[in-house]
């Protein structure tokens, strides 16, 4: 492994709590994280912990993590506020293999009708 690839996956891998456990390896301490981080205004931890890590690669290779940011706290994030809020004490429909939930949502003049979380390496991101 790279030296580059090191300090990379130190920095965007979230931090455990005082009791060691990573929020993000279970969905029910990830949506109140998630919100969390959303409600403080900690939007770049939001995007560093939440976005699919592929997906936040390929991003980061034509905008800067700052542009991201920007955009999505003026754009998404009372929109995905609201979202997680909505969800956060249902049950997911999960898939075959328990590595993707989706919550249905059912809040007027919103565009999607469910939100999707997936596990990736033991870690839950929002898929959309």
């Amino acid at each position: 492994m790279s030296y580059s690839l090191l300090i990379l996956l130190a920095i965007t891998a979230p931090a455990a709590d005082s009791k060691g456990a990573n929020p993000q390896a279970d969905l029910a301490t990830a949506i109140p994280h998630a919100l969390a981080l959303i409600q403080t205004d900690a939007f770049e931890d939001f995007i560093r912990h939440y976005a699919v890590p592929d997906e936040l690669q390929k991003i980061l290779k034509q905008k800067t993590l700052e542009e991201l940011v920007r955009s999505f706290a003026k754009d998404h994030a009372a929109r995905i506020a609201l979202l997680l809020e909505e969800i956060q004490d249902k049950q997911p429909k999960l898939s075959s293999n328990g590595n993707v939930a989706e919550y249905p949502i059912h809040l007027k003049n919103f565009s999607r009708k469910q939100l999707v979380f997936e596990k990736i390496g033991g870690l839950w991101y929002l898929r959309n």
